[in-house]
């Protein structure tokens, strides 16, 4: 038996199994700094989990350095807009705005 593919997404495997395909959306965010307020805690930095925040020579006026955003699309380093920098900031100087929802890449899974 051959491979066939359905119409509704499965696919018939020649063990018998199904697999079952998945097309998975991703949020995209912009991540805003409000300057001011931010004093250097670094825990956006820390707890990001996709690492697309880092400290940068930029400082505010209290002389603190700031985060920066830092993408790299074809990594897959890129904000998610999970909002556990916006979370974890005592000061309130960090906050994420979900931009749009883009494709991921199938997966398959075993029924």
């Amino acid at each position: 038996m051959c491979a066939q593919k359905k119409s509704d997404g499965n696919k018939m495997q020649a063990s018998g199994k199904v697999l079952l395909i998945q097309r998975l959306k991703i949020s995209r965010g912009e991540i805003h700094v409000i300057e001011d307020r931010c004093k250097q805690c670094r825990l956006c930095v820390a707890l990001c989990p996709k690492e697309v925040l880092r400290e940068s020579e930029k400082v505010n006026e209290k002389g603190y350095h700031l985060p920066e955003v830092v993408e790299e699309p074809d990594t897959g380093k890129i904000c998610v807009a999970c909002g556990f920098c916006e979370i974890a900031c005592p000061e309130y100087a960090i906050w994420v705005k979900e931009t749009a929802l883009m494709e991921g890449d199938l997966r398959e899974k075993p029924f």
